[in-house]
């Protein structure tokens, strides 16, 4: 439905996937024939069209006709928009299989934006959350707000006991690690790559990653691997304070 007030300002809402978009056309600020209807997400602009009505000035029942153009222009926008959800209502799954395909292609911008097309669907959706946070730091280079987002998503899904949640704490402490190495923390990596093997032992991804952080340097104890944890902790820890020892450059 469509609801309008005293400014000619029209308003619509829209229901999908436990998501409320809100579709608001108005008269633009500072153009006198100018009309701009935009589609909002928690504050977020999602599509916009402008249109011009100078053709109406100084008709007959301006007023009317001015009403009628917005609500034309607003249904345009709303049916617009429905049709782009419709389109783009792509299970989650799939989102996140093409996002990881496109990762093990080497194609991180690729991913990074149909993430982002993924969540516009669905926001609140923790793994890919967890896979955006890491791109954010990847792909934007904004590590602390990657580092956060992955942390977050951690933060909304620990105590829950579904096996859903257990599932997913692999691959969440991993993005999250990962987030860490773009920071260069890698003593914070270490620890998010542990938890998650926790959960899952035998998590290949999660090896390769603790492989990645403990291949620079002969192990500190021989007998064991090099991508044992104990050798990768141990060995950031000397790192970290050998780093400490030695001072400003």
């Amino acid at each position: 439905d469509i609801k309008f007030n005293h400014n000619a300002e029209l308003f619509s809402k829209i229901f999908t996937n436990d998501v409320v978009y809100i579709i608001n056309t108005e008269e633009k600020e500072n153009y006198s024939t100018e009309a701009c209807s935009r589609v909002y997400l928690n504050g977020k602009i999602l599509y916009s069209k402008d249109a011009d009505f100078s053709h109406l000035m100084g008709t007959d029942d301006y007023q009317y006709k001015l009403y009628i153009f917005m609500t034309q222009l607003h249904q345009y926008v709303v049916a617009q928009f429905k049709d782009m959800l419709m389109k783009s209502q792509r299970k989650k799954s799939e989102y996140l299989t093409k996002a990881t395909c496109l990762l093990r292609q080497g194609k991180r911008k690729e991913a990074y934006q149909l993430l982002k097309e993924g969540l516009n669907v669905f926001p609140n959706e923790p793994i890919l959350l967890s896979y955006y946070g890491f791109l954010c730091s990847k792909v934007e280079n904004k590590q602390r707000e990657g580092i956060r987002i992955c942390s977050d998503v951690i933060s909304k899904i620990e105590g829950r006991s579904s096996v859903k949640c257990e599932l997913l704490y692999p691959v969440v402490y991993m993005n999250l690690g990962k987030a860490y190495l773009e920071a260069n923390e890698k003593v914070e990596a270490f620890r998010a790559f542990n938890i998650g093997l926790k959960f899952d032992p035998t998590n290949a991804d999660l090896t390769a990653e603790m492989k990645k952080i403990g291949r620079r340097r002969k192990p500190l104890f021989t007998f064991l691997e090099r991508s044992n944890p104990l050798n990768i902790y141990i060995g950031l820890c000397l790192s970290t304070w050998l780093e400490i020892l030695k001072g400003p450059k």
